[in-house]
């Protein structure tokens, strides 16, 4: 997904806001956003992925120039544990 900017922008180009719109209703099971603009760079593509995937539940990934991805071998069913069992 195109994400140029970051959230709270009013260009008229896809930003992180219109990006959680879509994904909440599309409810895919991954999305890769990519296609940066200046000021999405600046305020850093991995925390807007991490805003994005807090406000919809669906994994987010920030593309990283050369970043290669096989999705056939790519399982979303698979997350990071966390420390709750050791409560």
């Amino acid at each position: 997904m195109n994400v140029v900017y970051p959230s709270n922008n009013k260009e008229k180009q896809l930003s992180s806001d219109d990006a959680v719109k879509i994904i909440n209703k599309v409810k895919p099971k991954v999305v890769i956003i990519t296609h940066f603009g200046i000021k999405m760079l600046k305020a850093d593509p991995l925390y807007e992925a991490r805003e994005i995937q807090k406000q919809t539940g669906i994994q987010i990934i920030a593309a990283k120039d050369g970043m290669v991805i096989n999705p056939i071998s790519y399982s979303t069913g698979l997350r990071q544990k966390t420390l709750n069992m050791y409560k």
